[in-house]
């Protein structure tokens, strides 16, 4: 036993084993000796470091036989039997420490059960564990040491035995004394565990004994319930943790070796899941955010638990799981960001995990997600990215096998509603949500064939569109932005590689120039500003957020711009093109990006990649998914899916149609080889045509302005096909003016303009053949209207003939008095407001709305409204959007009064949203022929009607659209495109019978037009925030300049002056610090609409007798050069008229006999007041200071 071989104890321990065999139960060893021999066995454990000595198998050969005869129950005869059970717990827990070094797992886990096999033997025969062994055991699994494996075995195989008590005891004191710690000095501070370090780690010994055993902790329930209430918040937030993992934790059927069947602990203390719970709402964020990680811990075991097989008592911690649900949806609003955070972590990424999660939070996740839009920008990203995963996880991989995923559909709803908001507000994240859709939702970059792709567009476009409201305007945004910045990033190649060098100046171009230094070059302050350049910045999603300016976005272009890389440009030139098939292969579509993005690292352009992505089409759609969709359309599998004896389901097709009805308007490259196929599905069916025609109309609109051509099969058949396909759509709908005019646009397929007359020729002998023989009237006014729409010099015809015919038949169906159907005079108006002169539309306008019957029943009354109103303004806001009518101040004035009664508050609601409607399509430029004069006045005079609307979301709409326009406006610096439109509110603000009703009164405080200009400032204010005071600023010059024009339709009237001085009233109270500022000297000069402005000197020189022959004869001279300049300008840009001097008005304020209108027939006109009910004097009390020099000096 003592021998110094090692070799020899050992082969002595064996023998001293067998011996014990023999003998056993009474082995002939003296009492005083069982310690040495206790000893010599531990000693022994040394050969179970290493599993590569020679003696390693007989050292485990030794201590199986010492377990199998529980060799180690001789400590209880020794004279100390407790320092032989520390003795034997140290060496084996000493052991397992240098054995998990060495060994492989396979071999650990069979040393690890072994010994405790042996520890287990000995210390569960106790009648009361001593406390160093407990202690020894405790700390080992506090410090969360490697040997904490053994020690659980060992306590689970005592937990029915020895262990429990003492085990509980020693819990128990030691919350205890962690509670009621001392606060430590610094010398303690530097040497010994915080007492918070000390109650973490006895909590967490709790928590692990409890997944050892429950009854290890029984005794130390009652304690943590009384404790998650604890008043101190800190020792309340450990508590809520640690019982939150224990609600959590699953038992099993078999753990550490033993088998047992435990119960949940939510269903042995309910009491204890109703205080966690409670928590979520604590007044202290750590205690809340303690509660959300236990919160999310249990949600995952119940995730998993309703994946399998039903366990004994599942069900009670179930129900404890549901009810965490309705408390995460409060807790999403929670007023610290970092809760609202933690709680869509939690809440997506159990969802994400697996279905039996998403099922479980299905009933919040809507509610939650909603924080894409809070006010912190770390909330909105979180949010934004695990939507996006969470789509990825759970829909994605349905719909590109054909399973629509409608459970999902709110996800590409909510982030397209985001999209629309963050727009509006200018809050940032478009880059991000741009690049989420891109990868998780649509699947780009995940190697999937053509046929997927489309799929996975399908599915994102269907489930985005299909909710009317936010949702579509924002997904229309969305495709609207990427097809703009692909347009500007066109313009931009193709003007740089025709060039062959940089557009814009490099910083080192004129360094060895010499420049005087009072030259012109001096004095720039910086290089110009290419144009395309320029615009293609202002389509980066960065400059959609207000925190990036764009001469930082300018600067990274402009070193792209410095790129002499030829391959560089030829690779993003062909990845750009609107009209390359080359994209198809889908591998060498991702070997393409994969180059560029390698390009753009060597450039160090990184900065640009928003932007690039933005405007890359090929990475969203292809012509192998328009093969797909079309195939769908059909109701056919594609051919990749070799699932040919079955049809596609019919909720897939449908999806289909009305995805490739809208795609071609954003993709129409890719639609360019699939119009033969669209013209036969045109005559299918009455949805299938208007489906097709309106993807016609797109292809046909979009090929023009890219100078494509398309090049169809049968294009001697087209006009025909066309003509039936919108009988077909206008058979089972009675609005068959849409259909009617796509049917015509999609007349534009034909390049041939004498082949588009006799189309359209032969299209109009057929709707006469129809009125003369009184069937389909209605079809065929609204054809012939379709097609007069398009008949003016610079459109689709010219010169058709039956226009007075048509005329005629349309005036007297709109004379005739009763028996006349709705959808028939619907019919006449559009025709007489597509074919009839000035007069005519003056006419219709001015004639008196039907009067108002009222139905009644034996229930209810019914109050019915004439729609022929609302109708009347939409059909001529479309024909001065197609650019065949010139618009005049008389014309506008009255489609202001027939808005007005329709926007009444007696009204339906859905006559102002299709007046909005109509409005909002002024504002796209894209395949409008009206001039830019006239669209700024229409875009800043019609839509200020919305201020007497009752519905609230309709006046904030116009309002955004107002702010639109402005921001278009204002970045043409190069021409005064703000005042042109202040200019022209004030010229129509004092010829809308609202003004003119106020200004007839004696005494009025102007209510109802200071409505209408407070929504014009407020509009032109929040366009630009941060220079919302140079825009107010602007808005009093243009109001005092106009004292020195005149109306140039009325010179006689001062309703111009007026009206200026009700706008200026608005201004200034909108923004007080202005008031009084201005001075005589800086509002005198400047330009007006020559158009709707005459200058005030040429009609007070008529008006005094005396004046020179040539004075008159030189102003008709300049007000002549003003026309011709006017006429010269008008289609590119609206033609001004500057301020004149002031020298003939001094003559003319001298002369006693002035009786024209002159600037003292100003001084009269009363300033308004606030709309509180007050009048205003004749001559008010209170005149800015500039407005009182002005009309006393």
């Amino acid at each position: 036993m003592e021998h110094p071989c090692g070799d020899v104890r050992l082969w002595a321990a064996k023998c001293l084993a067998e011996v014990m065999v023999i003998f056993v139960p009474k082995p002939p060893i003296e009492q005083e000796r069982i310690s040495s021999v206790l000893q010599l066995f531990m000693d022994q454990m040394m050969w179970l470091t290493d599993a590569t000595a020679k003696n390693y198998k007989y050292a485990c050969d030794l201590f199986r036989r010492l377990v199998e005869i529980r060799g180690f129950m001789l400590a209880f005869e020794s004279t100390t039997p407790e320092l032989v059970m520390e003795d034997l717990v140290k060496s084996s827990i000493a052991t397992v420490r240098k054995a998990v070094l060495v060994h492989e797992d396979e071999e650990f886990e069979r040393l690890e059960n072994l010994l405790a096999q042996l520890l287990a033997g000995v210390l569960a025969e106790v009648d009361e564990l001593p406390e160093t062994v407990l202690n020894l055991l405790m700390q080992e699994v506090k410090q969360k040491t490697k040997c904490a494996g053994l020690v659980k075995r060992v306590l689970a195989a005592m937990a029915r035995h020895s262990a429990v008590v003492p085990v509980n005891e020693f819990l128990n004191r030691a919350l205890a004394e962690a509670q009621s710690a001392p606060p430590q000095g610094r010398e303690e501070q530097r040497l010994l565990p915080s007492p918070a370090e000390r109650a973490e780690a006895t909590l967490f010994l709790v928590q692990e004994l409890y997944m050892v055993d429950p009854s290890l902790v029984a005794r130390v329930m009652p304690n943590l319930q009384t404790d998650i209430l604890n008043p101190d918040a800190d020792w309340r937030r450990m508590i809520t943790a640690l019982v939150g993992q224990m609600l959590a934790h699953c038992p099993s059927t078999e753990q550490m070796g033993v088998a047992c069947t435990r119960p949940f602990l939510a269903t042995s203390h309910p009491l204890i899941v109703d205080r966690h719970r409670e928590r979520l709402e604590d007044a202290d964020d750590g205690v809340r955010s303690a509660a959300l990680d236990g919160a999310c811990a249990i949600l995952r075991s119940a995730a998993a638990i309703s994946a399998k097989p039903a366990l004994p008592g599942c069900q009670e911690f179930l129900s404890a799981a549901a009810s965490l649900v309705p408390k995460l949806k409060e807790r999403s609003l929670d007023p610290n960001d970092r809760i609202r955070m933690r709680t869509m972590e939690v809440v997506l990424d159990v969802a994400a995990e697996s279905a039996g999660g998403y099922s479980l939070l299905e009933p919040v996740l809507q509610d939650v997600c909603r924080r894409i839009v809070d006010k912190k920008a770390k909330v909105r990203e979180a949010c934004a990215e695990m939507m996006a995963r969470l789509y990825a996880k759970h829909a994605l991989p349905k719909w590109i096998v054909g399973q629509p995923a409608d459970r999902l559909s709110w996800i590409p709803q909510q982030l397209c509603e985001a999209y629309l908001v963050l727009n509006n507000t200018g809050l940032g994240q478009i880059a991000q949500l741009e690049e989420h859709i891109e990868q998780h939702l649509l699947g780009c970059g995940a190697g999937m064939d053509g046929h997927q792709r489309g799929l996975a567009f399908l599915g994102f476009y269907s489930s985005a569109s299909s909710k009317a409201g936010s949702s579509s305007q924002g997904l229309a945004l969305l495709m609207s932005k990427k097809r703009d910045a692909n347009e500007a990033l066109r313009k931009f190649l193709d003007k740089r590689v025709a060039k062959g060098g940089p557009l814009m100046p490099l910083a080192g171009d004129g360094i060895l120039v010499p420049v005087s230094a009072g030259s012109a070059q001096s004095a720039q302050p910086g290089p110009p500003r290419e144009e395309v350049l320029e615009n293609l910045a202002r389509h980066s999603p960065t400059f959609d957020g207000s925190s990036t300016r764009l001469d930082s976005i300018m600067a990274h272009l402009s070193v792209m711009d410095g790129v002499r890389d030829k391959a560089f440009w030829s690779l993003l030139q062909s990845l750009a093109s609107a009209l390359n098939n080359s994209c198809n292969d889908m591998r060498a579509l991702l070997d393409s990006l994969k180059d560029l993005d390698k390009l753009l690292r060597v450039h160090n352009l990184l900065s640009l990649t928003p932007l690039i992505r933005r405007a890359l089409l090929c990475t969203w759609m292809s012509s192998d998914q328009v093969f797909a969709l079309l195939d769908l359309w059909s109701s056919r599998w594609p051919e990749a899916f070799e699932r040919d004896d079955e049809s596609a389901p019919q909720q897939l097709s449908a999806a289909a149609r009305a995805c490739a009805a809208d795609l071609p308007k954003f993709f129409v490259g890719d639609f360019l080889g699939h119009a033969d196929r669209l013209v036969k599905i045109a005559t299918t069916s009455a949805d299938d045509a208007r489906a097709a025609l309106k993807a016609l109309a797109s292809i046909a609109k979009w090929t023009e302005a890219l100078g494509a051509e398309v090049a169809l099969v049968h294009a001697e058949e087209l006009s025909n096909v066309l003509l039936e396909a919108c009988q077909l759509a206008s058979t089972e709908t009675s609005q068959s003016g849409v259909p009617c005019r796509k049917a015509v646009k999609a007349l534009k397929l034909l390049h041939d303009r004498e082949k588009r007359a006799l189309a359209a020729e032969s299209w109009l002998t057929w709707a006469r053949g129809k009125l003369n023989s009184g069937n389909d009237k209605v079809l065929a006014l609204t054809l012939a209207a379709a097609l007069f729409e398009q008949d003016f010099p610079g459109g689709l015809f010219h010169d058709l003939k039956g226009r007075p015919d048509f005329l005629a038949d349309a005036h007297s169906i709109l004379t005739k008095k009763g028996g006349v159907a709705t959808d028939l005079r619907f019919a006449a108006i559009e025709c007489v407001a597509a074919a009839g002169s000035e007069e005519d539309i003056l006419d219709l306008l001015s004639a008196p709305e039907k009067d108002r019957a009222t139905e009644t029943d034996s229930a209810e009354a019914t109050s019915w409204f004439d729609p022929e109103a609302s109708h009347v303004v939409c059909c001529l806001l479309r024909v001065l959007r197609s650019g065949r009518l010139q618009m005049s101040t008389k014309m506008l004035s009255q489609v202001a009064s027939k808005m007005y009664a329709c926007l009444g508050e007696t009204r339906p609601t859905c006559e102002s949203e299709t007046i909005f409607d109509s409005l909002q399509r002024l504002q796209r430029s894209s395949g409008s022929k009206v001039r830019l004069a006239d669209r700024l006045r229409l875009c800043h005079t019609l839509p200020l009607i919305f201020a007497f609307s009752p519905v609230k979301k309709h006046r904030e709409a116009v309002q955004r659209m107002l702010q639109a326009s402005f921001t278009k406006a204002s970045r043409r610096a190069e021409e005064p495109l703000v005042e042109f439109a202040i200019a022209c509110f004030i010229h129509f603000l004092s010829s809308v019978d609202v003004f003119q009703r106020e200004v007839s009164l004696s005494a009025s405080s102007f209510p109802n037009s200071s409505r209408m200009c407070h929504l014009l400032c407020e509009a032109l204010l929040r366009s630009d925030v941060q220079h919302s005071m140079e825009l107010a600023w602007t808005v009093l010059q243009v109001c005092d300049r106009t004292l020195d024009f005149v109306d140039r339709e009325n010179p006689a009237s001062d309703a111009i002056h007026k009206a200026a001085s009700v706008l200026r009233y608005v201004i200034e109270k909108r923004c007080p610090s202005l008031a009084g500022k201005p001075t005589d000297a800086q509002v005198t000069r400047g330009r007006m609409p020559a158009e709707l402005f005459a200058a005030r000197r040429s009609t007070a020189h008529r008006a005094l007798p005396g004046i020179d022959a040539i004075a008159d004869k030189e102003m008709k001279e300049v007000d002549g050069a003003v026309a011709n300049d006017f006429q010269q300008k008008g289609l590119s840009s609206p033609c001004i008229l500057q301020t004149p001097t002031r020298q003939s008005l001094l003559k003319a304020r001298h002369s006693p006999e002035s009786s024209g209108p002159g600037r003292s027939s100003v001084t009269a006109v009363a300033r308004p007041m606030a709309s509180t009910g007050k009048t205003s004097l004749a001559v008010p009390p209170a005149w800015s200071s500039t407005s009182k020099k002005r009309r006393t000096s």
